[in-house]
């Protein structure tokens, strides 16, 4: 999916912030802009978020993330920092 993106340089619509975009169900995230960020600004990772609290994340190394939260918390930052440990995350 990132690379579908890149390729055709569609991050979608802009949401809240220079952050986050929106296109097609699939809302991307700059991985960089985060705080205590492992991938440089400009690393984007794709997410698909389903209601109540399900989530997956796509890496551009080709790990998917699945979450389900029933705390109305839907952030998937820490979960960054320990893929990364087993393989890089940001990209090329």
């Amino acid at each position: 999916m990132d690379h579908m993106l890149l390729q055709n340089g569609e991050l979608g619509l802009k949401t809240s912030g220079s952050e986050s975009a929106y296109v097609y169900t699939v809302w991307t995230f700059d991985m960089g802009q985060r705080t205590g960020a492992v991938c440089p600004q400009g690393s984007w990772v794709s997410c698909v978020s389903g209601y109540g609290g399900i989530g997956i994340v796509m890496y551009p190394n080709g790990v998917v993330y699945c979450y389900a939260s029933d705390s109305d918390a839907y952030g998937f930052a820490g979960a960054e920092i320990e893929l990364n440990k087993i393989a890089p995350i940001c990209g090329n």
